[in-house]
């Protein structure tokens, strides 16, 4: 072939190549195109944030009551004889939703229960009330639902009020996690919550709680007669030194130093109530002072009042009422719940039932 021709030949194999790499070229920017196109149709675009705030001012309101909680009833109680005692029962979810009869933040919900052991052999039986309070969260437009975003919705964040017949619920703290701590006639030993003040005519306690919660409670028993009495110094030595004498080992010194103890106390000071450090048991003697005061930030030791209870009464008489509850304070929604079930709750009205 000439030359002339070879030319003209390379010169249209280039322009075709050129064409077929242009339109290739435009056929994948549109596939692209329509491919970006449909995934823009396909995800939600993002909702107009919310704000703590909308959620704070989500009106609530009490829901549908909860079933019954009977799996943990004191078994020596007749299942027929229920009846009566979640009718008592029933009075105090009238006295929350009359307290609280609408929220803001909140939805709350309550229900019966009868739950846990006599604290003397059939004895008064333990039932309660719980009200249980959610709250209204706003949804970010970060959360992995998209469907969710940017909107207000109920959270199980959750606390709780409850009302406990013939128990102390979460007042008392057991000294030990695993064995109980006795007292040397076989009593356990229970830390006492921090008095705050006064409500409506009743001391007001601080149970430890967790986090960020918040709790108080009150004990309300005939005549202001507590259900439990205080574990005096010397009984607290003696529960340690039984405790040390129960552990292998030689423990002789702590012993030793625990009988000492005891000894050189005035009869004024062996019959004060004992007031002990956040787990400082068992005694142990030359460690720092055995005993400090509530503003050292101590804990008032007691045991049960067997005694308190009398044994004439029906076993579904209630003999003393604990009423608790729980928040969160840095959730303007339960903190306002909280103010105005302090200032609306009928406490006399459940004084009333005392008895009964």
């Amino acid at each position: 072939m000439k030359a002339g021709a070879r030319l003209v030949l390379l010169i249209a194999l280039t322009l075709t190549a050129v064409d077929s790499f242009a339109q290739e070229t435009t056929f994948t920017t549109a596939t692209a195109n329509l491919v970006a196109s449909r995934a823009t149709i396909d995800q939600p675009a993002p909702q107009t944030p919310c704000t703590n705030e909308t959620a704070y001012q989500t009106v609530g309101a009490w829901g549908r009551q909860k079933k019954d909680d009977l799996a943990m009833a004191d078994r020596s109680f007749p299942k027929e004889q229920y009846k009566p005692v979640l009718a008592k029962a029933q009075k105090v979810v009238e006295l929350f939703m009359k307290a609280n009869p609408e929220f803001k933040g909140i939805q709350a919900y309550a229900y019966r229960g009868i739950r846990g052991q006599s604290i003397t052999p059939n004895g008064a039986l333990p039932f309660q009330v719980d009200a249980v309070y959610d709250s209204y969260i706003c949804v970010g437009n970060d959360t992995y639902k998209v469907e969710a975003r940017g909107k207000v919705l109920l959270n199980g964040v959750t606390n709780w009020t409850t009302v406990h017949f013939n128990s102390f619920g979460h007042v008392l703290e057991s000294l030990s996690s695993g064995q109980p701590f006795l007292t040397s006639d076989g009593q356990e030993i229970f830390e006492f919550p921090k008095r705050l003040g006064e409500l409506k005519g009743f001391t007001l306690y601080g149970p430890r709680g967790s986090g960020n919660e918040k709790t108080e409670a009150v004990i309300i028993a005939p005549d202001h007669r507590p259900p439990y009495k205080p574990v005096t110094r010397e009984q607290f030595l003696q529960a340690s030194i039984k405790y040390y004498a129960s552990q292998s080992g030689n423990h002789a010194n702590e012993i030793a130093g625990l009988n000492a103890a005891i000894e050189a106390m005035s009869p004024a000071e062996r019959h004060a109530q004992a007031v002990i450090r956040n787990g400082a048991y068992p005694a142990s003697p030359g460690r720092g002072k055995l005993f400090v005061t509530e503003a050292e930030g101590g804990k008032p030791l007691v045991t049960l009042d067997k005694a308190f209870f009398d044994p004439g009464l029906p076993r579904e008489a209630i003999q003393f009422i604990t009423v608790y509850w729980s928040w969160d304070d840095q959730n303007p929604s339960k903190a306002e719940m909280i103010r105005q079930f302090k200032q609306s709750f009928d406490f006399e009205a459940l004084r009333q039932m005392l008895g009964k």
